[in-house]
């Protein structure tokens, strides 16, 4: 394989726009068929960069390129593209077939001898039937359907479907018995006696076990890389783990995985401009940390690793092992997870990032990049289940728009950053930040709905019963507001007056300055405390006894691992001095 690279690149740069583009794959074929050792160069080929190759160049155009390719190489085609899940798709193979049977004589004996023995006859059952000339006339005399005889003339096919099946299996037919007269008759018995449900199964397993060695796991096995973790405490390990290790384990995967080439084209187009992840910069990096012997079987090890990962948000995600589409979204999902876990690890220091990578399994990394996203979606399903924030329309909501959008794509299977975005996390600072927003959340909903006790259902038959002194109308405004005024309008009963819209406005402008906020709001607790017969002493108590007791409450909602600031309990504090320091 030495001398592959060297016969065309992955990717290039448009010489017109400076963008990276891939070298189109028609490029890539003539390359190949046009190498003086052509075949050669063709069966050093991993099989499934083949397979995508082919694919992306057209079966029907690529019969050149499969007359080269070994009959392992050929089988291997059809474990990828002839199955949908455990089922085999018979016009998907019935392509294959025909460019298959074009083989050459010693070529097409190969594959039939490597091929697993319950495939065609699998597919002939689905099309054919298959009777005795001599003995089974009473059968024959039944049938309203076009017959055909077998090579031999032993045979009488049942053919329904005749227009379209009889060509490709009169071919099949001739070319199999023309190789070998037993083996022939062996399909064609297989086809009269053997069931399809035990075909099929039989055939499936074998598939499986030949996916299984290229890092593809069975269906139950899948979930291994996304087993939850603590990202709190293993960040921690595996930082020091990544300091600690003088040297790094070559821990090859899967057999030593050959790195496949649609991953390559993914790490060369960033290496050549691109957008680069922080795993890519961390694993173009690990040059600079490991001793020089290390560094070529650690990228060894690395990229094995991926090829494995891969495979496995493949399966998880329920795509066919064959389909490229889903393996392009794999590859973006198990970098993106792992630049996450990265980044967790290492924060702005690159070096980390590349001991981490070279040290850690990168199971164990993306189980980390995983949990961190997924203890988001964990806290806003808590606070969602409590049907205090979802399906409430404006203005009934605790939520703006904004707010609500961004709830609702934390919901998500896969969190994203908000309901009407495809956009997924990539980087800590937006799981920061989605942290910090659902800090606030919770927040409001602890002192608002929390430790006052009320319902949703008690807060909106007070904002809808007729009051004294009419409020700004409704539309105007969001519940937030409108509880804001209920508190110290009415809850604080010898409040001096109620807070003026306009001023409650200008409260609220500065709700992300959380101290500011506070401020304003501790002013008016302490017109209010003045104004109470409550020695102050003992109402200051009573008011950092109940703000303690909110924060607490706070941090066992959100837990341990979500970063929450100072300033999202000060926001708290503000709310809560506002409106229950007295209760």
């Amino acid at each position: 394989m030495s001398d592959f690279p060297a016969l065309f690149q992955l990717n290039r740069r448009d010489a017109a726009t400076g963008l990276v583009e891939r070298v189109p794959a028609m490029e890539r074929v003539n390359a190949l068929l046009a190498h003086p050792e052509a075949q050669r160069i063709v069966r050093q080929m991993d099989a499934q960069s083949l397979h995508d190759l082919i694919v992306e160049h057209g079966l029907s155009d690529s019969s050149e390129l499969i007359q080269l390719c070994s009959a392992e190489q050929q089988r291997a085609f059809l474990d990828f593209s002839m199955w949908r899940r455990d089922r085999l798709e018979h016009e998907e193979l019935e392509r294959w077939l025909e460019v298959f049977l074009q083989l050459e004589d010693g070529e097409l004996d190969q594959f039939l001898d490597s091929l697993d023995p319950e495939v065609l006859p699998l597919w002939l059952r689905e099309h054919v039937g298959v009777l005795f000339w001599e003995h089974d006339q009473d059968l024959l005399d039944a049938v309203d359907a076009p017959l055909m005889s077998s090579p031999d003339g032993v045979y009488a096919l049942v053919v329904p479907d005749e227009e379209r099946i009889g060509p490709l299996l009169r071919l099949l037919l001739e070319r199999v018995y023309s190789l070998d007269m037993d083996r022939g008759r062996r399909l064609l018995e297989t086809v009269r006696w053997e069931l399809s449900a035990q075909l099929e199964e039989q055939a499936h397993e074998a598939r499986w076990a030949r996916l299984q060695d290229l890092g593809f796991p069975s269906p139950e096995q899948a979930p291994e890389i996304i087993a939850w973790l603590d990202p709190g405490v293993w960040r921690r390990r595996i930082r020091e783990r990544a300091l600690s290790a003088e040297t790094p384990p070559i821990v090859l995967t899967a057999g030593s995985l050959p790195v496949r080439e649609l991953h390559l084209q993914r790490f060369e187009a960033a290496q050549l401009g691109g957008e680069q992840s922080v795993f890519i910069r961390a694993l173009g990096g690990i040059g600079q940390v490991f001793p020089e012997a290390h560094v070529e079987p650690t990228a060894d090890a690395i990229l094995s690793q991926f090829r494995a990962l891969a495979n496995h948000v493949h399966v998880l995600d329920g795509a066919d092992a064959g389909e490229i589409s889903g393996a392009r979204q794999a590859v973006a999902t198990a970098e993106r997870r792992l630049s996450i876990a990265l980044e967790l690890v290492a924060g702005d220091e690159l070096p980390v990032a590349s001991r981490a990578l070279g040290t850690v399994p990168l199971k164990l990394l993306h189980r980390l990049g995983y949990s961190a996203t997924q203890r988001l979606r964990q806290t806003a399903v808590g606070l969602a289940r409590r049907g205090r924030f979802q399906h409430v329309d404006p203005p009934f909501s605790l939520l703006d728009p904004e707010e609500q959008d961004r709830l609702r794509g934390l919901l998500q299977p896969e969190p994203r950053l908000g309901e009407s975005s495809a956009a997924v996390f990539r980087r800590v600072s937006e799981i920061e930040e989605a942290a910090r927003l659902l800090a606030r959340m919770a927040a409001v909903e602890l002192v608002l709905l929390g430790q006052p006790g009320w319902s949703r259902e008690q807060l909106l038959e007070g904002f809808t019963s007729p009051a004294e002194d009419p409020l700004t109308p409704i539309e105007l405004l969001s519940l937030r507001g409108l509880v804001c005024t209920q508190l110290l309008r009415g809850d604080l009963r010898e409040s001096p007056a109620p807070v003026p819209m306009d001023e409650l406005r200008g409260l609220l402008s500065v709700f992300v300055d959380a101290a500011a906020l506070q401020t304003a709001l501790l002013e008016r607790a302490e017109v209010w405390l003045d104004s109470t017969a409550v020695e102050d002493r003992a109402a200051r108590i009573l008011v950092s006894d109940w703000i303690t007791g909110a924060i607490a409450r706070l941090g066992d909602e959100l837990g341990s691992g979500c970063p929450a600031q100072v300033d999202d309990t000060l926001l708290l504090t503000a709310f809560a001095v506002g409106g229950g320091g007295h209760s």
